[in-house]
């Protein structure tokens, strides 16, 4: 084995400038780093964690990497999974701007509204890092940490792995924010000094990550590739971190949104039948996803997207050029129903997802080896995902009882009534049922379904004595809007969606939590708000500008989450 550095042998192979910059040999390959002078860390961008997922390998378990010593990888030439868009994005952006300036929203009632000029296809893959080989990660060492390290497969640096957002149909390993800020905190942090290691990922997205069904994994098929994409990603950290100064046996799995629910489904991976995870912690912020234990609904998607691919078997579809397939790709998630994407996202397949995560964890079906968990969600996590045309009960009761809803495809007609009349009733001045509108009961239904219920469920699991969650309330609440506030890095910053800048002590307290949880296992430490447990009484601690560490209760309702996990999909 070369050494960490490889100064002496490889310094001729590389620029001068770069001579000094520190070189990881992972084996299969060689990985210089590149020098952040201002932040003191080095990054070791786009290594290869994967081989190309083309080929057999479309739509397929990945695989680790072929043996190339030859090449001395820079991480310049930067990859991304194919995106995707959905053409509700554009209605999104106008309803919220008009609902939160107290204009009239009457006019969205009407579908499209008035004078909306909505794009009628999907836009090219505009950007040029888009490749279906796009199975890589970065590192993130700061230079003390890396300088020192021991090259012990024990006793190193607290590892966290972000897993990005972005609905199961875009996203990439830096698209929610940079590591900057968080490793300058690292730095800094009684518990973490001289600082974390941070890894982000690529996984694949849209069809290509997440296409299902039974003819689809009977003809040879991987359901929920992107989840193995992830898996493989982590058990590259337990074989390599070492050698970049971190402990294997100190490593956080966490993301936020489909990356949160993403750390959810790790934490259930096969019903916690196959051993440990690859990590001891799990921090899921908003952890969002559609629950989906549907042979029939996952098998009309794959029966779309062939149609949208203009074949009719997978064989067909794995010998398609690529641009043709992401073609149907990108057809497929613009042409989504308002709030979803086209039907990707984790399944029950009977496999990596034996059941919903939520009724894994109440059955104990989950690994034992994470130690701790921490999760939050949003005030407002189900505004973004609401139809804006749900503004009167006859349409809120249609879309909980319609056939062709993404929300309860399969659901018996007594739990459809008790969501609608039970559960969610049209009551809109008992300010405890959560909303004061038929638009807000929606958004509220959403958020419970989506993401509060999930947070509830974790919480119930870990002993609620034991375990820690925060409510995020800076601008509107809005799903993804804490985003800023994770990656904050001194100086102003706006929120995501324009309501003024971010908060600063909001922002630093949440990263404090995030780290002490990191690098104990507990969101408390010296110099920081404390955070209450969430207990039996269900609190959560606020992070708004009307406190912060408040203990607040939790605004999912037991009542409510206990039938999404008992009733409605058993």
């Amino acid at each position: 084995m070369l050494s960490r550095y490889l100064y002496t042998t490889l310094a001729s192979c590389v620029a001068t400038a770069s001579a000094a910059a520190p070189i990881v040999d992972l084996g299969y390959g060689l990985w210089q780093a590149t020098l952040n002078e201002t932040g003191q860390y080095y990054n070791f961008s786009n290594i290869r964690y994967a081989q190309p997922p083309v080929g057999a390998l479309r739509f397929a378990a990945p695989k680790e990497p072929h043996l190339n010593r030859t090449l001395m990888n820079d991480g310049q030439d930067g990859r991304i999974c194919i995106q995707g868009e959905v053409s509700w994005a554009k209605e999104r952006a106008l309803f919220t701007k008009a609902y939160f300036s107290n204009a009239n929203i009457s006019a969205f009632q009407q579908i499209p509204p008035p004078g909306f000029t909505g794009k009628a296809k999907p836009s090219p893959q505009a950007d040029g890092r888009a490749t279906e080989d796009c199975l890589f990660l970065d590192v993130f060492v700061p230079k003390s940490v890396f300088d020192n390290g021991t090259l012990k497969k024990s006793g190193g640096a607290p590892v966290m792995m972000w897993t990005h957002g972005g609905g199961f149909y875009q996203g990439y390993k830096d698209s929610q924010g940079n590591a900057a800020g968080l490793l300058a905190q690292s730095m800094k942090n009684p518990a973490t000094a001289p600082g974390i290691i941070y890894v982000a990922i690529n996984y694949r997205l849209g069809a290509f990550g997440w296409l299902a069904g039974p003819s689809f994994a009977g003809s040879g098929a991987t359901p929920n590739a992107g989840l193995y994409d992830q898996r493989l990603a982590l058990e590259w950290m337990q074989k390599n971190i070492y050698r970049f100064g971190g402990d294997p046996n100190k490593v956080t799995m966490m993301g936020e949104s489909a990356g949160g629910s993403s750390t959810l489904h790790q934490l259930t991976a096969f019903g916690g039948a196959k051993g440990n995870a690859p990590f001891s912690k799990a921090l899921m912020i908003s952890p969002a996803f559609n629950p989906n234990p549907y042979d029939a609904v996952q098998e009309q998607t794959f029966q779309n997207f062939l149609t949208a691919a203009n074949v009719s078997t997978l064989t067909q579809l794995r010998e398609l050029p690529s641009e043709a397939v992401i073609a149907a790709n990108s057809l497929t998630i613009f042409e989504a129903s308002y709030g979803s994407s086209g039907g990707f996202g984790p399944v029950v397949d009977g496999n990596f997802v034996p059941q919903l995560p939520t009724l894994l964890l109440q059955q104990g079906r989950y690994s034992k080896n994470v130690g701790a968990v921490l999760a939050a969600h949003n005030t407002n996590e189900g505004f973004l995902f609401t139809d804006p045309a749900i503004q009167n009960d006859t349409a809120f009761n249609a879309v909980v009882n319609s056939s062709n809803s993404s929300l309860f495809p399969e659901a018996q007609p007594a739990a459809k009534n008790e969501i609608a009349s039970s559960l969610y009733p049209p009551i809109y001045t008992n300010k405890t049922l959560g909303y004061n509108t038929t638009f807000s009961r929606a958004a509220t239904l959403l958020a419970d379904m989506l993401v509060s219920c999930n947070v509830q469920a974790v919480m119930e699991t870990w002993g609620v004595d034991q375990s820690h969650a925060w409510l995020f309330g800076e601008g509107a609440g809005l799903h993804g809007e804490d985003n800023p506030y994770v990656f904050y890095n001194n100086g102003p910053a706006q929120d995501k969606y324009g309501f003024g800048t971010v908060n600063e002590t909001v922002a630093k307290t949440m990263q404090e939590w995030m780290l002490n949880f990191g690098a104990t296992g507990n969101p408390n430490g010296p110099g920081v708000v404390p955070m209450p447990v969430y207990g039996s009484n269900h609190v959560m601690a606020s992070l708004s500008n009307k406190g912060v560490g408040i203990p607040t209760p939790d605004p999912a309702f037991v009542q409510r989450c206990n039938f999404f996990r008992e009733a409605l999909y058993v």
